[in-house]
């Protein structure tokens, strides 16, 4: 693959990725509308999000880091047999898993109404793992679109289910399976597209078993990851899945915090790595280009938590005042949105340091980092709800995103790659954005805004206090390259 097609791929899947994103807020949206904040919401949610994110920890990335390299080094036959043997052996795993529930959750069936519909529901975890294994081949070929847009196909069908249908949870139930299904169609479809390959198990015969323990381990290790990684991100769910309400006030707040958290998250991540390999190539200086980098995600952290904080009422009643939600329901959904976005200096100054590490191929730190966020944050949302609700849970969500930033500050200095410590630029910085965020918020407060005119409004604050921020940075000598003998 040329670097033009790889850049074009990359762009792809970014452009893939927020168009899910975007789609997917759509859908919680209608979904607000269609359930409200009670029981029935609170199901619909975890009947959503509970498929992905089994198959996504224990199969998704696992199967695209495991096999891609196997397919890379395995003759054109040895590569298939390893795809048809992988894709056989997930289904079957998963197919007994769905089945060992069916017959053992007797209580799900009674909250879902229907047991054909909990059976369908549970057979979506064979169907998207299957889906997982294709998607690993797809990348294998260079063929990106349809993994790229697989979360906007999914989206839209649901989206077009309930706003056509009549729902409840039991039909949703319907839904989840059926856009699975089309999912897993679409992929079908590019493979056969792209190989026009049949199941040919003589081929798997012939070749023998080919998922040896190296395979094994790779895949562990991986999917250990993937578990450290994904999982802080549904940690809250299953700690008010525990303690039994507030999931869907809680997953409403959530959406609005996450989508600019990983609009930011894939900017940086797409940016930032080759920016910072070529800079290390060049011999410019690492504190130079580590302190610049930190200071402006720092600057762009606080603009958008503060403009986002003060039109955050206006904003969830633009997304999410229609149907069954209330105005008390919009309150509550914006107090936690009000609160659980100062996650985001967090999130985005851990994914710049991971960014630095990476560069200078230090991945243990990263790792190190995830698995403590990974082994914290459900006792911190346990916590946070027992101690004061959902905003006490969004607030310690908040508090605990610090930690892999502390750890990772950690491991950058114990290997020497930055000795800077800029506390007083991240001072003058932060005293910027504030001083210019008073008048903004007095001005904001006694204008009388329509929610539009209020998510508008917080767009030119966030402006004014990222241009405030930047212009309080240190002088531009960070800029400057070491000189070269």
């Amino acid at each position: 693959m040329t670097l033009r097609s790889l850049f074009s791929a990359g762009m792809l899947v970014t452009i893939g990725m927020l168009v899910g994103r975007l789609v997917g807020l759509a859908r919680e949206m209608l979904l607000a509308g269609t359930f409200g904040v009670g029981h029935e919401a609170d199901m619909a949610i975890l009947l959503l999000i509970i498929p992905d994110y089994i198959t996504l920890t224990l199969i998704g990335g696992g199967a695209s880091a495991t096999l891609i390299p196997a397919f890379g080094k395995a003759s054109r036959e040895e590569a298939l047999a390893i795809f048809w043997q992988s894709l056989l052996l997930s289904v079957g795993i998963f197919v007994v898993v769905a089945l060992v529930v069916f017959y053992t959750a007797g209580h799900i069936a009674d909250a879902i109404g229907h047991g054909w519909m909990l059976l369908l529901f549970l057979l979506t975890l064979p169907m998207t793992a299957a889906n997982s294994i294709l998607t690993a081949w797809l990348q294998f070929r260079g063929r990106y679109t349809v993994p790229a847009f697989a979360n906007a196909i999914f989206n839209v069908v649901i989206i077009l289910a309930l706003w056509l249908a009549k729902a409840s949870v039991a039909t949703l139930a319907g839904y989840v399976f059926l856009a699975v299904l089309i999912r897993l169609m679409f992929h079908a479809a590019a493979f056969y597209r792209v190989d026009d390959i049949l199941p040919r198990p003589i081929v798997m015969l012939k070749t023998g078993w080919k998922l040896d323990k190296l395979l094994l381990k790779s895949y562990l290790t991986t999917a250990t990851s993937n578990i450290f990684s994904m999982f802080p991100q549904y940690a809250p769910y299953i700690a008010l899945a525990i303690t039994g309400s507030g999931i869907a006030i809680f997953n409403y707040a959530f959406k609005l915090i996450s989508t600019p958290a990983m609009l930011a998250q894939t900017t940086i991540q797409m940016v930032l790595l080759p920016w910072l390999v070529q800079r290390r190539g060049a011999g410019t200086s690492n504190d130079n280009v580590n302190a610049i980098t930190l200071q402006c995600t720092w600057v762009l952290s606080l603009s958008l938590c503060l403009s986002l904080t003060l039109a955050s009422h206006d904003i969830t009643a633009l997304c999410f005042q229609y149907g069954r939600m209330t105005g008390e329901d919009v309150d509550a959904v914006a107090q936690v949105f009000a609160i659980g976005v100062w996650a985001l200096p967090g999130m985005l100054l851990a994914t710049v340091w991971q960014q630095i590490l990476y560069a200078h191929e230090a991945p243990r730190g990263p790792l190190v980092a995830n698995a403590l966020l990974a082994v914290l944050v459900l006792p911190a949302c346990l916590v946070g709800k027992a101690l004061a609700g959902l905003p006490g849970m969004a607030l310690m969500f908040a508090a605990i995103q610090l930690v892999p930033v502390w750890w990772l500050v950690r491991a950058a200095h114990s290997l020497k790659l930055s000795s800077h410590r800029p506390a007083r630029a991240y001072l003058t910085t932060a005293l910027a954005i504030v001083i210019a965020w008073l008048p903004l918020a007095l001005l904001f407060r006694g204008l009388s805004l329509s929610p539009l005119g209020g998510l508008l409004a917080s767009i030119v604050v966030g402006g004014v206090l990222l241009a405030s921020g930047l212009a309080a940075c240190r002088p531009p000598k960070l800029w400057v390259r070491k000189k070269t003998m």
